[in-house]
């Protein structure tokens, strides 16, 4: 027998994603799985102070990169990777991307991009298993 805990109405559904699409600020707080080998475009809504937004690889794009755009908005923050094969490149975007892109052919299932507003900027924190398989552009 399950035990009711009163939580479940705080539970936020995943959305699969096949197709390009803009995100809807309601979906803050949902994660969105990637699901098409081409790849797609999704564009973010403007930022609004409390914005949270999570994307995950499910099928890792071999046709097209998945574009993840900011529109005019500036991203901020950081590709983390444990690939090195180039200790000199930078993984951290100080100076402001518009765009973040899971690249076709580098970008496998499981990394993830999770973005966070201040209302002003994106903040970033992504995990890629290969380097480069995530870039801020």
């Amino acid at each position: 027998m399950s035990r009711v805990n009163g939580m479940s109405g705080f539970f936020v559904k995943p959305a699969i994603l096949t197709a390009s699409e803009t995100i809807a600020r309601s979906n803050s707080g949902r994660t969105h799985f990637l699901d098409n080998s081409a790849g797609f475009t999704l564009t973010l809504p403007s930022p609004l102070k409390g914005l949270e937004l999570e994307f995950i690889v499910k099928t890792a794009p071999t046709s097209g990169n998945y574009i993840i755009t900011a529109g005019s908005a500036i991203i901020l923050g950081g590709v983390y990777t444990n690939d090195v094969t180039n200790p000199s490149d930078s993984d951290f975007e100080v100076t402001g991307a518009t765009v973040a892109n899971f690249v076709k052919n580098a970008s496998l299932r499981g990394d993830s991009l999770k973005l966070v507003s201040d209302g002003t900027y994106w903040y970033a924190k992504a995990f890629t298993a290969v380097y480069d398989g995530i870039t801020l552009v």
